[in-house]
Order: C-alpha cells, then sequence, then structure tokens
C-alpha cells in the first residue's frame, strides 16, 4: 500500500505499507507526541502535525495513525505444515476471528516448523511463469492461501535457487 507523508502542503514522503511507516521513522513504541528523527524533513515537527495519507483509510495526523495501530487486531496463524504434494490440494484456510475483512494480509514461507531456517515473504515470484502459494481469498472470517505447483520460489542467501513443495507457511492478518 502507498502511504503518503506530508507537512502542510509539503509532501516529504512515499513509503509503502502502513507499518513499514512507522518503522522507517523510528517511532515504534512512542505514541505521546513523540519526537521525530531519522528522516531530516520531518525533524522538528510533532506527530500531530505530519498528515499521513493511507489509501481506504483517509488523511490523518501521525499521532492517529499510532493510536490505531494500538487498537489493531492482529491475526498470526503461527507456522503450519504445508504441501503441494498429492494427495494435498496445496490449499489452506485459515480463520482469522478479526470479526471484519482485514485491512492487511501478509503470506509466508519457511523451510523450518520455527521459522528459524530461510523466510521469504510470499506473493510473488522473481521468475517469470512461476507460481509459488499466494492469498487468493480474504473475507470477514478467513483467510485463503494456495501453492499449485510448489510454496515458494526464493533464491537463499547463498544463492542457490528454491522452489519447494512441502514445507511452512504463516499468515498474518491485521485490521486497524
Amino acid at each position: 500500500m502507498k502511504v503518503e507523508i506530508s507537512i502542510g502542503n509539503r509532501q516529504v514522503a512515499f513509503l509503502i505499507a502502513f507499518v513499514g511507516v512507522l518503522v522507517a521513522l523510528g517511532m515504534a513504541g512512542a505514541y505521546d507526541n513523540p519526537p521525530l528523527g531519522g528522516n531530516p524533513a520531518l525533524m522538528g515537527h510533532s506527530s500531530d502535525e505530519i498528515m499521513v495519507n493511507i489509501p481506504g483509510s483517509g488523511q490523518m495526523s501521525l499521532q492517529q495513525a499510532f493510536d490505531s495501530l494500538k487498537n489493531a487486531k492482529i491475526y498470526d496463524s503461527g507456522w503450519f505444515y504445508a504441501s503441494t504434494v498429492a494427495p494435498s490440494t496445496g490449499l489452506y484456510t485459515k480463520e482469522h476471528g478479526l470479526g471484519a475483512v482485514p485491512d492487511m494480509v501478509q503470506a509466508w514461507y519457511s523451510n523450518t516448523a520455527d521459522g528459524s531456517g530461510d523466510v521469504v515473504s510470499l506473493g510473488g515470484s522473481p521468475y517469470a511463469g512461476d507460481n509459488g502459494a499466494t492469498i487468493i481469498d480474504v473475507d470477514q472470517y478467513a483467510v485463503s492461501i494456495m501453492g499449485t505447483n510448489m510454496l515458494a520460489d526464493y533464491s537463499d542467501k547463498a544463492g542457490v535457487r528454491n522452489n519447494p513443495t512441502t514445507g511452512y507457511l504463516k499468515i498474518i492478518a491485521i485490521k486497524f
């Protein structure tokens, strides 16, 4: 999601993903009109002066954005075993219990049950024609993810291409 940050009429930054805004500004955990650091264009301005334009939520002050995060409902499926090898269909549905359609959903793959090995974000492959697991449905009750030929397609730290058919998936869903 594209997020625009501005002070008055002056646009000072574009960031991708709402949580990334908070991390990039170095303000996580500081909710009461925190001082800003890191981005020189934002220094000297309070979180009430800085406006954040979030698609679907509209424009709000950075302080309001922090407040909405404090009240966010978060679903974490934990790591669960998945496979695209028959007889599995590669389809997995997890009930999130958020009571509404989530505002943000992310899916992750790991080759270890606890996420201590390779961990990669799902939903896009750098290789044309390949299809790792992707989120195929999101509603007020559940998130569905499916891998048809493989669960992921990625290069590890050593540069070795991997396209596993078994492993572990995790789904994170957030309702602001």
